[in-house]
């Protein structure tokens, strides 16, 4: 029995899809633990030195601070979209980048926060 062309590439496209699944899974499972050992090593590094309180209130607030700033503009700049201060065409895509970057920004908290404090098993 002799096999069309197109059933070859599809038996070979569902091998080598099969072999990249079951490598990407051995890859995954390889990350996770150097993620948990570099965690672990980084967990029992000694703190800094001690520094004046007021460079450890600057070090803690510049994150936060940072974040609020740049969320305050984005916000600003899609305002200005939305109530016609920029051309029609760069209205669209500076919505379009915003809606990209907040979904983007709500998927990334839900894995940071779900995904990887998963509760440990045994």
């Amino acid at each position: 029995m002799e096999y069309p062309p197109m059933a070859v590439v599809g038996v070979l496209g569902a091998g080598f899809g099969a072999l990249g699944s079951i490598l990407n899974r051995g890859l995954a499972i390889l990350e996770s633990r150097e993620a948990g050992r570099l965690m672990t090593a980084s967990a029992a590094t000694p703190s800094r030195e001690a520094v004046w309180p007021w460079v450890a209130a600057v070090r803690a607030l510049i994150r936060p601070v940072l974040t609020l700033m740049l969320w305050l503009l984005l916000t600003g700049l899609f305002l200005t979209a939305l109530l016609g201060g920029l051309e029609r065409e760069m209205a669209a895509r500076v919505i379009a980048t915003v809606l990209d970057t907040v979904a983007f920004a709500a998927s990334t908290a839900m894995a940071w926060w779900f995904a990887d404090r998963a509760p440990r098993r045994g």
